[in-house]
């Protein structure tokens, strides 16, 4: 296969890829990858999120190539690919974070016994477990958030932290709880139901 020159411009190097030249695609990878994941951290404001999104566009790119043959605009085409996964993102942790919110608060709340005291046990039991995980600042963070329900302003002062940067790390907290929640088979459907059976 011949070698890729980076002297190419976008348009000969997309009809490149979408004959599959492999090394056409590496240069199209080097030459964007950057700007796009500038672009995909300005909206999502999570390295480990930018860095799945935009791997998973460049997949696409590869796998849906022979688009590329009518791609006249590379820029726009990427980006506007960009912009929809990132804000399908943001939409589906908004979701998510609400959800374990409620979650949360029902488990701190919750101190009756029988059955459902035992599910609210295990899944208490589980969310301290991967907040043991955390750093002792995420740590802190939820603490004052969800034990001693500051508001972001309040906790951003105490820590002298962005109320943007407090936002953030509770997010993530969530998102790290979730992913705990799913490796011991609780979905956030069975979440769901906990919110809505207890109390």
């Amino acid at each position: 296969m011949q070698r890729v020159s980076s002297e190419y411009n976008e348009l000969e190097l997309l009809k490149l890829i979408a004959d599959g030249d492999e090394n056409a695609f590496r240069e199209f990878f080097v030459r964007y990858r950057e700007k796009l994941y500038s672009f995909v951290f300005r909206i999502t404001k999570s390295a480990h999120a930018t860095e799945e999104l935009v791997q998973d566009i460049f997949l696409k790119c590869w796998t849906n190539r022979q688009a590329f043959s009518a791609v006249s605009n590379p820029d726009g085409y990427l980006f506007f690919m960009a912009r929809n996964k990132s804000i399908d993102y943001l939409r589906k942790l908004a979701n998510e974070s609400a959800m374990l919110e409620k979650v949360w608060k029902n488990i701190a709340a919750s101190r009756n016994s029988t059955e459902e005291h035992i599910n609210m046990q295990e899944v208490r039991g589980i969310i301290d477990s991967a907040l043991e995980q955390l750093t002792p600042q995420r740590r802190t963070v939820f603490h004052l958030s969800r034990y001693e329900g500051l508001t972001h302003r309040q906790i951003a002062e105490r820590l002298q932290l962005s109320e943007g940067t407090i936002r953030n790390i509770i997010s993530e907290v969530l998102q790290h709880v979730r992913t705990r929640l799913k490796q011991h088979d609780i979905t956030l459907a069975i979440a769901f139901s906990i919110v809505f059976n207890v109390l």
